[in-house]
Order: C-alpha cells, then structure tokens, then sequence
C-alpha cells in the first residue's frame, strides 16, 4: 500500500477506473476541495488511458493503486477501502464517468447526520442522478428531502466506515453488474436503512442511453451489450434467489416492475433484441433452476455461462 500524507483523515473516497476520460480528472479536483483523503483504483486500463491516468498520479496527496489485470468493480472498491486510512469515518465511491459539485460531501454528510438524528439507523446514502448526455433526471423524488430506497448506485454513495466493517466487503464474484444491490441489500438484511437525498444531484454516464417519445412520453434505454445483458441478469437472478424471501417488498415492488420495464424497453425499443432476450433466457435457466444448489453455482464464473450464447 503506498505511502500518503492526506489533508482530513475523516473522510475518504474511492474512485474506480477503467479506461477513464477527462471527467474523472474533473471530479477528483472537486473532490479534492473538501480536503478529503482520494484513493483511484486503476483496473488495468489500456495505453490510450495512459495521459488520464499519468495527470491523476501527479497530483499531490492522492493514492493511485494500479491493477496488473481487470479485476472487476467489486474487487477494485475493496482494494480502494483497504487502502484508506484505517481512521476515516465516512467512505464515498465514485465512478469514473461521475462528477459531482463542489460541496458535495459536505452536504451528503450533513444530511446524513440529520437522519441520524432523526433517529434512522442509516447504512447508506445515495444522490439523484443527471445522465451526463442526454440531460435526463433519473431516481428522483420531489416529494420529499430524502426517500428511504431498497437499493441504491454505488457512484456517490456515502456510507460510515464502520457500517462496512459491519456489512462485509463487495461481492467480488458479481465483478460490476448488481454489486451495488448486494451490497445495500445486505445493509438492509443487517438492519440498515438506505435513504437517497434528492436535493443532492451528480452526473453520471447511465450506460449507453438514448431517450425516446412514445405516445408523448420520455423512455429511455440503456442499450447495452448482449454479454453486459447476459452479466446483468445472470446477478439480478441470483440476487432473486437469495432476497425474494427475505426481502419480498424489494422484490415485488421493486424488481419486478424494474425487470418488466427492462424487457420491454429491450423487445420495443433496443437493436439486436433477441440476442439480448436470449441472453436473459440463458441467465434464468442457468440461476433460476438451480435456485436450490447456489452453493455449487458460486464455484461458476460468467465466463461458462458466455459459452452458451
């Protein structure tokens, strides 16, 4: 682990990076006001990443930890965590195509005191998303300061370093799709709450969006990849099989409305529709009838359900 001086032991943030452009280089010089402590986990990025990631180590007091091999999200937020200071009290993670305001953490941590106060057992805190192309508002709510959620984004989460001491580390075998459900549903599970601050907004590139008009409605879709589709449902089934029990208000309320809009979106609206269907079909096949044998199902990674495509 290298060696730092940072300026606020209080407060620290991991940033994961693959392949970055210039937008996370913008939101480490926001961050970097708050005098907070920055740790950038490099997964591994190609030679053209090379200037990004030479202008994010010259800068003074952050820590770059370099990954020989793309390691997954999961993985490289806990590689990030360890390498905190073992004294920090609240933890942020960001994505490298996210960019907050200046004054960000400092409004994200005060609201996060004031639920505490408010006597709300709070295991993280979330912001409302702007996709950073098209200008579209998601996961927003109005109506209230802040709204309790089942899951939250892990880009701009806020969390006490001891709620992650208590919850256990990212689940490394999700790699980068649902990391971010597992592990607020596992706060929930310990008897967390994960409330989203709507006044607190960040921009964030929401996959590969492209915005819609049907019948004088905004819709937009994702359109992702069939192999990114195939991760996606291959962890959304599995997570299905661990907290439809457990967690039956998530289930029902959340992720099945979710995952019907999503099919959908995908049969009405996306290119390459039925590879993308077949990739979901191959994912529940593979999760969903085995539901009763997850033990021996771990031992499998995505790369043999890639095989059956």
């Amino acid at each position: 682990m290298p060696d730092s001086s940072f300026v606020s032991p209080g407060m620290g943030v991991v940033i994961v990076c693959f392949n970055p452009d210039l937008a996370v280089v913008e939101n480490i010089r926001t961050l970097e006001k708050a005098g907070c402590q920055i740790v950038v986990v490099d997964n591994c990025s190609g030679p053209d990443s090379d200037p990004v990631i030479e202008r994010i180590s010259s800068r003074a007091g952050l820590v770059i930890a370099r990954q020989t091999t793309n390691l997954g999200l999961a993985e490289a937020l806990n590689i990030g965590i360890e390498a905190l200071c073992p004294d920090v009290e609240f933890i942020a993670f960001f994505d490298q195509d996210s960019i907050c305001s200046e004054g960000y953490l400092d409004r994200m941590i005060g609201e996060f005191q004031r639920l505490e106060s408010e006597g709300v057992p709070l295991g993280c805190l979330g912001p409302s998303f702007v996709d950073r192309w098209s200008g579209i508002r998601i996961n927003r709510n109005a109506n209230s300061l802040s709204v309790e959620k089942t899951t939250l984004f892990t880009s701009g989460l806020l969390l006490r370093a001891e709620t992650f001491r208590s919850v256990g580390p990212f689940r490394t075998e999700f790699f980068v799709d649902h990391v971010d459900s597992d592990f607020t549903l596992r706060c929930r599970k310990a008897g967390y709450k994960n409330f989203q601050f709507n006044d607190e907004t960040i921009r964030h590139e929401l996959g590969n969006m492209t915005v819609h008009r049907v019948f004088g409605r905004t819709i937009t879709t994702t359109n992702h990849s069939v192999s990114r589709r195939l991760s996606i449902s291959r962890n959304r089934f599995r997570l299905w099989t661990e907290y439809c029990s457990t967690d039956p208000n998530w289930f029902w309320h959340d992720e099945i409305p979710s995952f019907a809009k999503d099919i959908i979106k995908i049969l009405c609206l996306e290119k390459n529709k039925l590879a993308k269907m077949r990739a979901v079909v191959v994912a529940a096949a593979y999760e969903l009838q085995a539901a009763d044998f997850r033990y021996f199902l771990r031992s499998r990674s995505p790369a043999n359900l890639q095989g059956r495509l």
